[in-house]
């Protein structure tokens, strides 16, 4: 949060009524903190607006004595509504209303990457948060699989989801794999794509951009592959951890 704080300040702006806010720290002028623009103030300065004014006015001999010539005429023509008992007013910039908000601070002070295809897929508003959650982790190779377990010095074993084995890894599990593919060949064909092997990440852009001829088809395309990705990942835990014997799919499936 302090590192974010000079961001986030520069959007405030004080509203004078009492005076109470600091003179030289605090953006009421609308150019920023006067101290900026001055060498002889220090952070330890507590200067309050209240201290420059004379019966709700300014003290203009005070303000030509302390603040640098360029600001003087800004700051004698800057309108001030004295009022004594209210405490001046922090006024966020990035609102109508005025009032701060969490989602206007962060949209000044988060970093805002390219758009994605991939993510916009993969994060669809009618998939579940798990399914979405599930296939961004396996396009990163976040997934637990055998073969990271070779980073802990241990052995990797071998593919337990499918009738052919072969490496435990991100690529067998959801696109290689003897299991995998012959799922991608029958959803392929009956979704009218053409299917032989490519990376997941293709894999997923290919079903997104096929053409398609009505917002159904074009609903399924989008969705299908997501949830084939899930299913996969089902099929290699409950084949490895739970009961379930592995897949075993007939050659004409």
């Amino acid at each position: 949060m302090m590192k974010n704080k000079g961001i986030a300040e520069s959007q405030i702006k004080w509203k004078i009524n009492s005076g109470n806010s600091s003179f030289w720290w605090d953006d009421w002028l609308g150019e920023g903190p006067l101290a900026s623009y001055c060498t002889h103030v220090t952070s330890l300065n507590t200067t309050k607006i209240s201290q420059f004014l004379v019966g709700g006015t300014w003290n203009e001999t005070m303000v030509r004595q302390w603040v640098p010539p360029l600001l003087v005429p800004k700051i004698l023509s800057f309108p001030i509504h004295y009022q004594e008992q209210i405490p001046d007013e922090a006024i966020w910039k990035l609102t109508v209303d005025g009032l701060f908000s969490c989602s206007s601070a962060w949209e000044i002070i988060r970093h805002k990457g390219t758009k994605s295809i991939i993510n916009k897929g993969i994060w669809h508003r009618h998939l579940p948060f798990k399914i979405s959650f599930l296939a961004w982790r396996a396009l990163r190779n976040k997934l637990p699989t055998n073969e990271k377990i070779t980073s802990f010095g241990k052995e990797a074993a071998r593919c337990s989801c499918c009738y052919r084995t072969g490496e435990d890894n991100i690529d067998h599990i959801f696109v290689s794999g003897h299991f995998a593919n012959n799922i991608w060949s029958f959803a392929s064909a009956a979704a009218g794509i053409q299917h032989h092997y490519i990376p997941i990440n293709m894999l997923l852009l290919r079903w997104w951009r096929h053409e398609h001829k009505s917002e159904v088809q074009n609903l399924l395309n989008q969705l299908l592959p997501v949830i084939i990705i899930w299913n996969l990942w089902k099929n290699r835990c409950a084949a490895k951890y739970g009961a379930k014997h592995p897949v075993q799919l007939e050659s004409n499936f």
